[in-house]
């Protein structure tokens, strides 16, 4: 049988409440933007490869490799924009 996985602070009315309230926003058509941000270190190795069948896979590192790449997305309705910076 498969798991289901559940966060501890999950709350299911707090959930139907926020759902609520998005549906209203959008009844009275004000815009719902999503928003994310991650970052990509740029010394990250690669952990896997391909290499012929019964030979190992080696791949090389930049090991003085510094600096990192952050990205802000957003989604609105179909519009995707996206805004990265290099540190």
């Amino acid at each position: 049988m498969k798991k289901t996985l559940r966060h501890p602070k999950a709350d299911e009315s707090a959930r139907q409440a926020f759902q609520q309230k998005i549906q209203q926003y959008e009844k009275e058509g004000k815009p719902i933007v999503f928003i994310d941000e991650s970052g990509f270190p740029h010394d990250t190795p690669r952990t896997h490869g391909y290499s012929p069948k019964g030979q190992r896979c080696f791949g090389l590192k930049n090991w003085g490799a510094k600096g990192r790449t952050n990205v802000i997305g957003s989604l609105f309705k179909i519009l995707c924009k996206c805004l990265s910076s290099e540190v």
